[in-house]
């Protein structure tokens, strides 16, 4: 595949190197906690797994400079991994004559951090990434080619050799349903996903899992998309196909900052995407949110959330880069007054349970 001549300036999901600070884990190995309020943890070293054999099966672009990983496994390999699953993805360089090959002009180049990283583990470059979708012998993780190491999985051949391994966080599904069993609740009657650029990969996995559970959950999914610019929205044709399947449980809206401003910029544009489509739903008792993505967004809803007094198991979070990005006082007001506004009483809800 020819690598277009094109210059990045911002490194945002999928670092140019395996270093704790660019993992956001609320599972380390087998431990199942969720994390719920608190920031990204940090780690002295990057954490250990086991590494396996798999080929990078293709990539498919599926939105500007938005490339969907389509990972097969070998059948005897069990996976176990479900959408909002971390994982460590490893592939290898190409050579200088490979590159020599497809075109003589440079692109991105390896920082000296990848490169460091590189010698340590025995040539294959690694990073964090969120599991988008697995079935049983394959799994898709959407990137976005934003530096070196992207570039290579964006623009690497069919079938080309790659290793994964670990298995952090708490899969999103399992993080909005892990309270339902509980009796002091009532129950979950919405679900709303936030999400800035590739973070809505894992969540149009999540849905796709929640719609098919209808024994387990029935009620809609609202996911809120933003994106920079219209040519970056990613994988429309999977969303508008889950609409067309789905037409009463699913929804989903594009939020284009450059034209439109950041979805908590305005009152008026918040609650006319958080206001509930039935009247049996509280956006404080009964809605779940899950946020992901770009840190700051992620911060300010959840201080947002938190100050509308909306419950933590309700909240569940995974920030991809700018883990400490400072929450917009603004914004965080704005959240927490239109949720606020949306809600509905105490006694209402606690005939719903």
């Amino acid at each position: 595949m020819k690598r277009p001549i094109t210059t990045f300036l911002l490194l945002l999901a999928g670092s140019d190197a395996f270093s704790p600070s660019s993992l956001s884990l609320g599972i380390i190995h087998s431990q199942r906690t969720i994390q719920r309020g608190t920031g990204t943890r940090l780690f002295a070293n990057a954490p250990q797994y086991d590494k396996q054999n798999a080929i990078l099966e293709r990539v498919e672009e599926v939105g500007k400079d938005n490339f969907l990983l389509h990972i097969k496994v070998n059948e005897d390999t069990p996976l176990d991994y479900e959408p909002g699953n971390v994982l460590a993805l490893e592939i290898q360089p190409p050579s200088k004559a490979q590159v020599q090959e497809e075109d003589d002009n440079t692109f991105f180049v390896m920082t000296e951090k990848t490169q460091k990283d590189l010698e340590a583990n025995d040539g294959w470059m690694r990073g964090p990434y969120t599991v988008s979708r697995c079935g049983s012998n394959s799994f898709d993780i959407l990137i976005k080619r934003v530096g070196y190491k992207s570039d290579v999985m964006a623009t690497a051949s069919v079938n080309t050799p790659v290793r994964y391994g670990g298995k952090f966080k708490v899969p999103i599904v399992e993080g909005i349903l892990t309270h339902l069993q509980r009796e002091d609740v009532p129950s979950t009657k919405r679900v709303v996903m936030i999400s800035t650029g590739v973070g809505i990969g894992p969540c149009i996995g999540a849905s796709e899992v929640l719609l098919q559970s209808i024994d387990t959950f029935d009620g809609p999914i609202e996911l809120l998309a933003s994106f920079r610019t219209p040519e970056e929205i990613a994988m429309k044709e999977d969303l508008d196909r889950l609409v067309e399947k789905y037409p009463m449980r699913f929804h989903w809206k594009p939020i284009i900052t450059s034209q439109q401003g950041r979805l908590s910029g305005s009152v008026d544009t918040l609650e006319a995407l958080l206001k509930p489509q039935k009247d049996n739903i509280c956006s404080v008792q009964n809605t779940h949110y899950h946020l992901i993505g770009n840190g700051q967004l992620v911060n300010e809803w959840k201080a947002g959330l938190e100050q509308a007094r909306v419950p933590s198991e309700r909240v569940t979070v995974e920030a991809y880069f700018n883990h400490m990005g400072t929450a917009n006082k603004t914004a965080v007001q704005n959240i927490a007054t239109v949720v606020q506004n949306l809600a509905v009483s105490q006694a209402e809800v606690a005939l719903q349970k």
